[in-house]
């Protein structure tokens, strides 16, 4: 059965030649501020609940910062910020009813074991699962950590070199949002 929901996944940091930087910065010259960013709720929505889990950071006082800033140039009015620090806050029924109550979750970025070790397996994990597949109005969203931690298997760690090689690949379970992105062989 296909997900009713949407699912933004959006990539993190990158470093890149300054070649690229430069065909880069001419192609983003074609996007609009915050374009992506916009997508969590449908256009003219900016009173629709947004929860934001900053779970995936040490820095969550930062994050909160700077996605209040952001939201609020958007737009968007109704933002709330978790900071979920260990599976009993992940189980809490306020924080569960909060995600079911949202009508867009974002994660951001960090760490994705660090995230996936916090709410993966809870009933929050279940909720986010829940509203994803059976709420065509629901949007589940992450930067980084934040999206890397949406697939079933994610990987959490390997080599610094380009190509990852046998055991230089570490994986872990993520929230399981999207199946069949990576196979253990």
């Amino acid at each position: 059965m296909a997900p009713k929901g949407k699912l933004l996944v959006i990539g993190g940091a990158e470093d890149r030649s300054e070649n690229d930087k430069l065909e880069m910065r001419e192609k983003n010259n074609q996007f609009e501020r915050f374009e992506i960013l916009k997508e969590l709720l449908p256009p003219g929505d900016y009173e629709s609940r947004i929860e934001v889990i900053t779970s995936a950071s040490l820095h969550h006082k930062e994050m909160k910062k700077m996605y209040e800033d952001t939201f609020k140039e958007i737009g968007y009015k109704n933002i709330g910020f978790m900071n979920i620090e260990n599976k009993m806050q992940a189980r809490d029924e306020t924080f569960c009813q909060r995600v079911a109550d949202a009508k867009a979750v974002f994660f951001t970025g960090g760490d994705q074991l660090r995230l996936s070790t916090i709410i993966g397996g809870t009933e929050m994990a279940g909720m986010l699962l829940e509203k994803y597949i059976n709420d065509k109005d629901f949007t589940a969203a992450g930067t980084s950590a934040g999206a890397m931690a949406m697939t079933k298997i994610m990987i959490c760690g390997g080599g610094v070199s380009e190509a990852l090689l046998g055991s230089d690949l570490h994986t872990a379970s993520g929230f399981g949002l999207l199946d069949n992105c990576i196979r253990i062989l």
